[in-house]
């Protein structure tokens, strides 16, 4: 008979079962993303988690949580305890159990393989969101990774031009984790697109990259925000820009909710400034401005969105 046990699927009362074979070979796991694990479907399944990082240390109920960057998954320790290392990675394999939520059951060592990976990168500051024409620019990053580090660097270019990508040795600031580099002002002129991100590689040759990011420096005019691709999407989306222009409407005509207004400077480039929940911010038609914002782009309409 088909039950529920503290909303577990079981089947109880059994008047018989036979064994069709011995020593049968094992189902492969069925291989989900952490954040994916806790569902109905997969309950009783044997199932494996990879890249999984440890978030934390097991709980007073042996419980411990993972995480492969799409949501996090409990491992329990009802068929085996393990204590992780918080910050490793792990493939794990093992039964979906449910008792109150979602949890992975190892069933041995064997179900816990540690894992080589590359260096991880998390942005933590920049020293501007767009440099003067003769300011330096500092990019802060926290580096963490299972081998000695071999080498971390500031990596940037002008203008998309990957065939002239230039490289700052990052030093360490602080602390072991903790490092820091200087793009020189001499390295961009005012309104030159500067794209830069961190590389980082271990001893063991495993390398990594942050997420590209970008500004224009200095003063930009507007009609070189709104350069595109044959698709007609902007090439320097997401980069950040200052600009200057003259209001051509009031901020709370267009919205009552949002800035919303638009801006037009003496080259005759225009565009959109946009911001959510700030109705209230002071925009006058006929009033120059300088707006400093990440480039952006909505159904078809470049927009300049200050933080």
């Amino acid at each position: 008979m088909v039950d529920e046990y503290n909303d577990l699927s079981e089947i109880t009362s059994l008047t018989a079962w036979t064994i069709v074979e011995q020593n049968a070979d094992l189902p492969n796991p069925l291989v989900v993303s952490t954040g994916d694990f806790a569902k109905e479907e997969y309950e009783s399944m044997l199932m494996q988690v990879k890249n999984a990082e440890s978030i934390g240390l097991p709980n007073d109920y042996g419980e411990w949580e993972v995480d492969d960057g799409s949501g996090s998954c409990i491992v329990d320790d009802y068929l085996f305890a393990f204590v992780p290392t918080v910050g490793s990675v792990y493939n794990i394999t093992g039964i979906a159990n449910y008792y109150i939520e979602y949890k992975l059951e190892p069933r041995s060592a064997e179900d816990i393989e540690l894992i080589t990976i590359a260096p991880k990168i998390t942005n933590l500051n920049v020293s501007t969101r767009v440099p003067l024409e003769k300011e330096d620019f500092t990019d802060t990053v926290k580096v963490v990774a299972t081998e000695e580090l071999q080498t971390v660097q500031l990596r940037y270019m002008i203008a998309k031009d990957d065939e002239n990508i230039k490289s700052v040795e990052m030093v360490s600031a602080g602390n072991d984790s903790t490092f820091s580099a200087t793009i020189p002002a001499s390295a961009y002129e005012s309104g030159d697109p500067v794209e830069f991100w961190v590389y980082a590689e271990d001893v063991l040759g495993e390398f990594s990259e942050s997420e590209h990011q970008g500004f224009f420096a200095g003063y930009t005019i507007i009609s070189d925000l709104h350069q595109v691709d044959d698709n007609r999407a902007l090439i320097y989306a997401d980069y950040y820009a200052r600009t200057n222009g003259v209001a051509t409407i009031d901020n709370g005509v267009l919205d009552t909710s949002h800035l919303n207004a638009y801006m037009q400077d003496e080259t005759f480039g225009g565009i959109n400034v946009f911001k959510y929940d700030a109705v209230s911010t002071t925009f006058i038609l006929g009033h120059e401005y300088t707006v400093i914002g990440k480039i952006e782009q909505f159904n078809g309409l470049a927009q300049l969105v200050p933080d």
